[in-house]
């Protein structure tokens, strides 16, 4: 971002941010890109970055190989001017770490630009089995995303952590650089990879629920059927 000349205009005003949602993507679908558009939209985010995971350690199996579910991202976001398609995860060697993608955007964005990773309720819950995760917030925000109605049920030690780490408003993971969590209610497409592949399997068409170059691109190289 370009500094302001404005001397008038607050600090948090110049601070450039990046968000980022990691995942397997398997396919990519309408889901995963509303959502990424709504939160960048919401944090008013400079870059909003999808990540493909290599090799998640919670994950035994993967259906995908890790240069297809690029591939497919990189088909859906080819025209794309608001969401990013980041590949770094797929260069490391060994299992894949959210540490070390937070380190690794650290040091390339550097100590001032505000760094959210977007996480589900489901991750968030098990964030006490991943690896550092109390390190997390020394190198970015967290921003939980999870659907009205629902509630974090959190039990020690991540309540006591998410206590200490909670932000009272969106505005505070823009104007710091990392320290924060935020527990985001919002309304999301009921689709998933899961019902997608399970179409695929059974015959039947995931059109409306994917985009169309993904689709060309499932269908030309023959993924998931039966």
């Amino acid at each position: 971002m370009s500094e302001q000349s404005d001397t008038t205009k607050p600090v948090s005003d110049a601070r450039s941010v990046v968000a980022f949602m990691g995942g397997t993507f398997d396919p990519v679908h309408f889901g995963h890109l509303r959502m990424a558009l709504e939160l960048k939209q919401a944090l008013k985010a400079d870059q909003f970055r999808l990540i493909p995971c290599g090799d998640p350690y919670h994950k035994s199996k993967l259906v995908s190989a890790a240069d297809v579910r690029y591939e497919m991202l990189d088909w859906a976001l080819r025209d794309d001017p608001e969401l990013m398609l980041d590949d770094r995860e797929l260069n490391r060697q060994g299992p894949t770490y959210s540490y070390d993608t937070l380190v690794s955007l650290r040091e390339e964005l550097g100590s001032e630009t505000s760094l959210v990773m977007v996480v589900g309720m489901d991750s968030f819950l098990s964030l006490p089995h991943w690896h550092n995760w109390q390190q997390l917030t020394e190198l970015g925000h967290i921003l939980v995303v999870h659907r009205p109605g629902s509630d974090l049920e959190l039990t020690e030690p991540l309540k006591s952590w998410y206590v200490a780490h909670k932000a009272a408003e969106l505005e505070q993971l823009r104007s710091n650089a990392n320290g924060f969590v935020f527990d985001l209610k919002k309304t999301m497409l009921e689709i998933s990879a899961t019902q997608i592949r399970g179409l695929l399997s059974a015959g039947q068409s995931p059109r409306y629920l994917i985009p169309g170059s993904v689709l060309e691109y499932i269908n030309h190289n023959g993924l998931y059927r039966a």
